[in-house]
């Protein structure tokens, strides 16, 4: 079962910070009205997502109450489209302006499962290739100098906005990430092109994942890295999908406590067999 969940600022007041999700686009368009929230929903559906969550947040601030509810929506990938990876609040307790992306990494569980992709503003709106990647460095650099040495890193990660017919690349990147084979690459045959060619050169040393479109018209996810540490296995947010479906897979909680004898030890073996067999077959 894919699923996704995406915040954004709906037309109506219904159901404010409460995730919400809908049979068809148009029982999700008479709640939630014309908003760029819906269009996300049409979005996922077009890529074959299964289950869509929405959740209304009116103001950019909602999401401080919201990091402690994201985690009981069963996705792996929640997509902010009202808040950047710029975004700050003043944080009352510290007294000192804190970063939206910070915070969740802060405050999410350690046992979390769900990485929050985040974007910027639409590489349309900057005058040449030179300008956005001076907004991206900008951008990545104000979060990587808050979690270069934080395990939650990886609960976060950047994605350039630079797809031309996408108001949202994390939107596009979020919905492959669900719905592309877990062992296979993320590459997409319909994206279109993108504002500018970025390329590995350009990103150097970023965070930032970002589409290439190569000469048969397959935009590539590339440079696919989150905020953990670099000496980290799960700094590739491939990497950690993996091992995202492998511990869904992988149950052996029934034989925690019993003793360690050889009948109890090929159980486990047998279970974590049988999760790679199935882990090899899965599709998505």
């Amino acid at each position: 079962m894919t699923s996704i969940l995406f915040s954004g600022k709906a037309k109506t007041l219904a159901s404010i910070c409460e995730p919400q999700t809908f049979n068809t686009y148009e029982e999700a368009y008479e709640y939630f009205g014309d908003c760029e929230l819906v269009d996300a929903y049409k979005t996922a559906k077009v890529f074959g997502v299964e289950d869509v969550y929405l959740v209304n947040m009116q103001e950019k601030t909602d999401h401080i109450d919201f990091v402690e509810l994201v985690e009981n929506v069963p996705v792996d990938y929640f997509v902010p489209l009202d808040i950047h990876i710029n975004d700050r609040f003043y944080d009352l307790v510290d007294g000192a302006y804190l970063h939206y992306a910070v915070d969740y990494m802060n405050r999410m569980s350690p046992m979390s499962k769900v990485t929050v992709l985040f974007t910027d503003e639409h590489a349309s709106l900057y005058e040449d290739i030179d300008e956005y990647l001076e907004a991206v460095r900008k951008g990545r650099d104000a979060i990587y100098k808050q979690t270069a040495t934080q395990n939650g890193g990886s609960r976060i990660a950047y994605v350039a906005n630079n797809l031309l017919n996408y108001p949202f690349a994390n939107v596009a990147l979020g919905c492959l990430l669900e719905t592309t084979g877990v062992l296979d690459a993320i590459k997409y045959v319909g994206l279109g092109n993108s504002v500018f060619d970025l390329s590995i050169e350009d990103m150097g040393d970023m965070e930032v994942a970002y589409f290439r479109t190569d000469v048969d018209g397959i935009a590539h996810g590339e440079n696919l890295l989150n905020f953990a540490p670099n000496s980290s296995v799960v700094k590739s947010i491939l990497v950690d999908r993996l091992l995202k479906y492998i511990d869904a897979y992988i149950n052996v909680d029934q034989y925690i406590g019993r003793l360690n004898r050889p009948y109890i030890q090929n159980l486990i073996r047998n279970a974590i067999d049988k999760a790679f067999e199935a882990l090899k077959n899965h599709d998505t």
